[in-house]
């Protein structure tokens, strides 16, 4: 009895610990992801609400090897009342004081697989600049009328 129910545990920790490995190289990548993003909250003098983040995707191994600072900026804006325009404008965007170009990103583009927070009530834009080696952080500036400035700080991974 007691060599059954020896084998029967030998044979559940054997097949436990064999399932569920796939996923490790998706694991890390969702890590990373989180790591690379800051995010903020802020409000407008009318009680909105507008939350802003920032992935700096140069920090996942996908990455790692570009030559341009890479940045998706999302922001989801929620509005104090029905009556209030619901659409922002294009945001001002400035990494270490210099201003940068973004580009509006559809909900289906590839990055978008790689922030760790999609929907398709957010905007979605991708920031590029070119890469100075001597920056281990980056300083981010959003600004989206209404709200007042947004800074987030990207670390950069060595």
């Amino acid at each position: 009895m007691k060599k059954l129910l020896f084998l029967i545990s030998l044979s559940a920790i054997f097949f436990l610990g064999c399932g569920g490995k796939s996923n490790v190289g998706a694991n890390i990548q969702q890590e990373q992801a989180i790591v690379s993003t800051q995010k903020a909250r802020v409000e407008a003098q009318d009680k909105s609400t507008l939350l802003v983040m920032a992935t700096y995707l140069n920090n996942m191994q996908k990455y790692f090897d570009n030559t341009t600072d890479m940045i998706v900026l999302s922001y989801y804006y929620s509005p104090s009342s029905s009556q209030i325009k619901s659409d922002l404008g294009k945001p001002i965007v400035k990494l270490n004081r210099e201003s940068i170009e973004i580009v509006e990103l559809e909900n289906d583009n590839e990055l978008l697989k790689d922030v760790p927070i999609n929907n398709k009530w957010s905007k979605y834009y991708l920031a590029r600049s070119k890469q100075k080696e001597e920056d281990d952080t980056l300083n981010l500036t959003v600004e989206i009328y209404p709200f007042p400035l947004v800074s987030l700080e990207l670390i950069k991974e060595l």
